[in-house]
């Protein structure tokens, strides 16, 4: 297996590994994300309904990232991680710039660069596994 690819099964599961533990983060505490995440005063009508549904989508995400991890050379399952990693990008960006209910902190700043390198490195991965999976049995 390709170096670059190992280097990104082990990235893609401690990432996952993180997303599980943050999402769980947020069935615990008394409105964590907000106070970490959506930190604008233009946020409103937050509740535990709100930081559950956020966790619920952070775990999910983290299962999806560790059972890609383990079969990186599954091309769908690949891109539903790919996707999930553009979805977390753009949520966070327009978190920021267009709804205004988070500010550039750390805890927004954060899953930005994870996701961004996250996305370079499987779209760096994607040839590999296609020159993979052509090669005859």
């Amino acid at each position: 297996m390709h170096a670059l690819l190992v280097g990104l099964r082990i990235w893609l599961a401690a990432i996952g590994a993180i997303a599980i533990i943050s999402g769980v983060q947020a069935y615990v505490g008394k409105s964590v994300l907000q106070s970490r995440i959506y930190t604008a005063e233009r946020t409103c009508c937050w509740d535990s309904l709100t930081d559950r549904l956020f966790g619920l989508w952070t775990v999910l995400a983290g299962f999806l990232r560790i059972i890609s991890s383990r079969n990186v050379y599954n091309i769908p399952l690949y891109t539903a991680t790919v996707l999930s990693f553009v979805l977390a990008f753009f949520h966070f960006i327009l978190e920021v710039v267009v709804f205004e209910t988070a500010s550039f902190t750390v805890g927004v700043i954060l899953p930005i660069f994870i996701s961004g390198v996250s996305l370079i490195w499987m779209c760096l991965g994607l040839p590999l596994i296609v020159k993979n999976k052509q090669k005859p049995a």
